[in-house]
């Protein structure tokens, strides 16, 4: 039980640094790119991978004609 409180306590501050590191990172992102930035770039990231496992499909199912 001793080990668990000295190991939190040793965590929670990198915690809460980490924490601030990623609002600051999202805050600054959102500033120069814009709020739906993030938002458009996944949806097109998601848009392009269904694309591309359709297409594979679409060439797995084909056979030659030989």
């Amino acid at each position: 039980m001793t080990l668990i409180a000295i190991c939190s306590f040793m965590i929670s501050p990198h915690f809460s640094n980490l924490k601030e590191l990623k609002q600051s990172y999202k805050l600054t992102f959102d500033h120069i790119f814009g709020k739906g930035f993030t938002e458009r770039c996944i949806d097109g990231a998601m848009e392009t991978l269904k694309k591309a496992q359709d297409d594979n499909k679409d060439n797995g199912n084909k056979t030659d004609s030989k």
